[in-house]
């Protein structure tokens, strides 16, 4: 039997490119906390685990950066198949049928000569050094406390060939110690084991333990917590009214207030929307070229997002003390519109406008643009859109559709839809 490496600590990982079944090294895109193999001993990986047909375990000899090599294929009842990339998960550094087997024989086989230091039970060699330590005979001593598994007995006498020694702390930690069925549920004791610390992590893992071998009323509260159940890439989803705040990226949020559903960002600093079905947001639009005035005066707005869509209406009355310019009349948005000038010779996102000449009692009708791409245009903006006369191109100004005045409180309603250039909104966290 050779030595085999393992550690605890091992992330479950991905490989970086598809594996033939003839292939004898992989890499993975991630090693932390994996073993290294080499001296150390080789270690064993299952490859797609739990998956009918496709699982594989296989034992490499060296690791390093993620580089497996020297990778025997296809132990322990597997079979060596193609696997592609995967996700995390689809790669783990684990036990095999190989490692409880080979224990099992060396516990339970006692003809089997693994080790030649030792004594044989057919009597044909013996230990030198307890031979002449102990002498020929076997006193009575009395037996001592089996401590650790590393704790050494004291004197050279032997104890008596019907003794019984107590077993104390820390003398079963051998993970491969017991086979399948060793310890039945009837034979402890509630209580019997007690200690948080007396299994090493990945000790006890979903290889080690067949279905439905722990049941769901021997779990106390909190002893598999959400970071357990939802490592690696099933996620969980937060339903609360309250910010749940820096939880992790990719984590959901469906904000009971707000009636909105939330994704935390890459870097775990903010929220992004990625739905909304609740009341739209009242703001106050910038307004470019023209005043509304203050007696009077009439301005509303309201938005709403969709996903990665942003709606936004709203009525604007002019008062006596209104002005205007003979620039383009733009209204601001509730959040900057997204920039494709850089990829596209012209953008447009689109608006729609009536406005209303309240002394003539006549309706005008006007496209709205949220302009980039064309160069030496006015109004290329992505903070407001700007008005243009549906008849002809000109922009809506002090005289276009028609002389705006405040004291006959003209007015103009609009409308527009567009992607915005970021996703994050304090208006819904």
């Amino acid at each position: 039997m050779a030595r085999r490496q393992y550690k605890g600590n091992a992330v479950p990982t991905r490989l970086t490119a598809p594996m033939g079944p003839g292939d004898t090294s992989f890499a993975v895109n991630s090693s932390s906390g994996w073993p290294t193999g080499g001296a150390n001993g080789p270690f064993s990986v299952i490859l797609n685990p739990d998956e009918s047909g496709v699982e594989e375990h296989v034992l490499v000899a060296n690791q390093a950066g993620g580089n497996c090599t020297g990778v025997t294929r296809g132990i322990g009842d597997t079979t060596a198949v193609a696997h592609s990339i995967g996700a995390d998960g689809t790669v783990i550094h684990g036990t095999c049928r190989l490692d409880y087997d080979e224990a099992n024989r060396h516990l339970n086989v006692t003809t089997d000569d693994d080790h030649t230091q030792y004594m044989l039970t057919a009597g044909g060699r013996h230990d030198l050094i307890a031979r002449h330590t102990a002498g020929t005979v076997v006193p009575t001593a009395a037996p001592v406390a089996i401590g650790t598994a590393l704790a050494e007995g004291g004197g050279g006498l032997l104890a008596r060939s019907t003794h019984v020694h107590t077993v104390g702390a820390g003398a079963l930690n051998n993970a491969n110690m017991f086979v399948a069925g060793t310890i039945p549920a009837g034979i402890l004791a509630a209580g019997a084991i007690s200690s948080a610390g007396m299994f090493a992590a990945g000790i006890v893992n979903d290889t080690a333990l067949g279905a439905d071998s722990v049941g769901s009323s021997e779990l106390k509260n909190a002893a598999i917590d959400d970071i357990a159940l939802y490592g690696g890439n099933l996620r969980p989803t937060i339903v609360a009214a309250a910010n749940p705040g820096a939880v992790g990226a990719g984590i959901m949020w469906i904000n009971t207030t707000k009636r909105a559903t939330l994704i935390r960002n890459a870097a775990n600093t903010d929220w992004e929307v990625m739905n909304a079905w609740g009341p739209s947001i009242a703001y106050t639009p910038t307004l470019y070229n023209f005043t509304v005035g203050t007696v009077g005066a009439f301005n509303q707005a309201r938005y709403r997002r969709h996903g990665s869509t942003i709606i936004a209406d709203g009525r604007i009355r002019m008062a006596g003390d209104a002005t205007t310019s003979a620039s383009f009349f733009g209204i601001g948005l509730p959040v900057p519109a997204a920039d494709y000038s850089a990829t596209m010779d012209q953008f447009y996102f689109h608006a729609a406008a009536r406005g209303t000449d309240a002394s003539g009692g006549v309706n005008y009708a006007a496209v709205g643009l949220v302009r980039g791409g064309d160069a030496g245009a006015p109004e290329v903006n992505f903070d407001r859109m700007s008005l243009f006369a549906t008849a002809g191109t000109p922009g809506w100004n002090n005289t276009i559709p028609f002389t705006w005045n405040g004291s006959d409180g003209d007015s103009f309603t609009w409308f527009v839809e567009y992607e915005p250039a970021t996703y994050t909104d304090a208006n819904y966290v």
